[in-house]
C-alpha cells in the first residue's frame, strides 16, 4: 500500500510529467493495522533527473503510524501515460 502511495508523489510534484518505477523499497511495520480507514502520506526527499528518493507513512484512524517506508525509484517520463480531460 505504501508503494502505491509513494510513487505518485513524483507524478504530483512534476505536474504529471514524470513518475517513478520502484528500484528499492524498505518497509518498517510499527503497529498492527486494525479494521478501518488507513491513510498514506508520501513526500519527495530528493529528486534528480534519473532517480528520486521518497519516504512516507501509513496512519490509522487514530493517527497512529502503523508503517513507514523509504524507497528509491527511477524517474520516467509519463508522456502519453495520462489523458487530459
Amino acid at each position: 500500500m505504501l508503494d502505491d502511495t509513494l510513487d505518485p508523489t513524483v507524478l504530483v510534484r512534476t505536474d504529471g510529467a514524470f513518475y517513478t518505477a520502484t528500484i528499492n523499497l524498505s518497509m518498517s511495520y510499527l503497529a498492527p493495522a486494525k479494521r478501518g480507514t488507513l491513510t498514506g502520506h508520501g513526500r519527495v526527499v530528493q529528486m534528480g533527473r534519473t532517480a528520486a528518493y521518497l519516504e512516507g507513512e501509513l496512519l490509522d484512524e487514530a493517527d497512529t503510524c502503523v508503517a513507514r517506508a523509504t524507497t528509491s525509484g527511477r524517474v520516467v517520463p509519463s508522456a502519453g501515460l495520462l489523458k487530459k480531460a
